[in-house]
């Protein structure tokens, strides 16, 4: 078998931009969390050591926010934004990317994002979801014949 590189600890994180993964588990919690002082992660991973180490998130570079991580200071960005690839500056985060954001229609806008629905359908109260006029609810992009 090919050495890989990636050890058993070794995961890619599958949080959502602006959060960072508890180590060892499949939780994600927000960056303003970590060194806060109050335990997030299950085994308080995010108030661990390094809130010591890196005491001073001091990368004045960040367009909005530092974090302190295991690995040092990181910055993030306000909600509806993602860090570039350089690390310190935001851009859009386009939310309509992500699976299941909206039932059916998606449309990104600069830090958000507006669902709507399809001719026949009603968006429900949660911005996210349509309700076919006649009553039914929709939670994909597929048709579905009324029953008879």
């Amino acid at each position: 078998m090919a050495d890989t590189g990636v050890g058993p600890h070794s995961r890619v994180s599958q949080c959502p931009p602006n959060e960072y993964q508890c180590g060892g588990t499949e939780l994600c919690i927000h960056m303003s969390k970590l060194c806060n002082g109050v335990p997030d992660c299950t085994d308080g991973w995010d108030e661990g050591p390094h809130c010591r180490v890196f005491a001073n998130c001091t990368l004045s570079a960040c367009q909005d926010s530092c974090a302190v991580t295991q690995s040092g200071p990181v910055c993030y960005c306000k909600s509806g934004y993602q860090i570039d690839q350089f690390g310190t500056k935001c851009k859009d985060f386009d939310e309509c990317s992500v699976y299941g954001t909206c039932s059916q229609s998606c449309t990104n806008t600069e830090g958000s994002y507006a669902c709507s629905c399809v001719e026949g359908y009603l968006l429900q109260p949660d911005n996210r979801s349509c309700k076919a006029k006649n009553g039914r609810m929709s939670r994909c992009n597929s048709w579905q014949a009324p029953l008879l």
